[in-house]
């Protein structure tokens, strides 16, 4: 089966928002031999989408709900800065959010 990155992202980032558990930790890395564990699959769809000239971020999938394109300021910021705290809830409330951000289509 060929799975698109977006469901791949989503599917990450829901058992992050179930488990609470950072994302290099996800079983599902040992289907997804081609990618590294620390990497985001939305980062992986923006490299695709990428044109000559052009900054990746520029042409990330997720709709961001701070800056345009970008994940600086987002929950996903949220999130990674929590790594390592006992705030396992607000990392759950974070994940859940990022899972089903809307994505762009080409």
């Amino acid at each position: 089966m060929n799975t698109s990155n977006e469901e791949l992202h989503r599917e990450l980032w829901r058992w992050c928002a179930e488990t609470g558990a950072r994302k290099e930790d996800w079983p599902g890395w040992n289907v997804c031999h081609d990618v590294y564990r620390n990497t985001c699959f939305a980062c992986i769809e923006a490299i695709r989408r990428q044109t000559p000239n052009t900054n990746m971020c520029d042409h990330c999938p997720v709709e961001w709900s701070t800056t345009p394109n970008r994940c600086d300021g987002s929950a996903f910021e949220e999130w990674n800065i929590l790594l390592g705290t006992n705030k396992t809830m607000e990392r759950k409330r974070l994940a859940s959010i990022i899972a089903e951000l809307p994505w762009r289509k080409i």
